[in-house]
């Protein structure tokens, strides 16, 4: 696979949310065909360890969306992963509850940018939504 960089100018959507009353900020960077081509994880509080293996997984996230993986493979594959922090989640209206922040991440991906309305726990996805469209 080739690699697809992102533009050195790009839109961002940033979602800010508590996850167990864990503060998280998810940053998703966007091609100019409004495709996912990036994601950026910031978690406050943390250990050092546990903030470097939260970076590492947003850079092997990104990379492989760059190199043509598709967001909703794995993505899925984060769904249900059950850590620490999890519980109620507070700032996004479609997601109450989640057993991770994988699990989180994995959810709001999944949702927001592939359209998937049944894995939502609050508003109904706009038609545009359901189809993976961008506001």
């Amino acid at each position: 696979m080739s690699e697809t960089p992102m533009p050195d100018r790009r839109d961002l959507i940033r979602q800010k949310v508590y996850v167990g009353g864990q503060k998280l900020y998810l940053d998703v960077g966007l091609r100019p065909d409004g495709t996912v081509g990036e994601i950026w994880i910031t978690v406050e509080k943390t250990g050092s360890e546990l903030r470097s293996l939260i970076d590492e997984l947003a850079r092997v996230s990104s990379k492989l969306l760059q190199h043509g993986c598709g967001l909703e493979e794995f993505a899925q594959g984060w769904l249900g992963m059950k850590g620490s922090p999890s519980g109620t989640v507070q700032g996004d209206p479609r997601i109450k509850f989640a057993t991770s922040l994988r699990d989180y991440i994995a959810r709001h991906l999944l949702i927001y940018h592939c359209g998937r309305g049944d894995l939502s726990h609050g508003q109904p996805l706009t038609t545009e939504e359901e189809n993976g469209e961008q506001d």
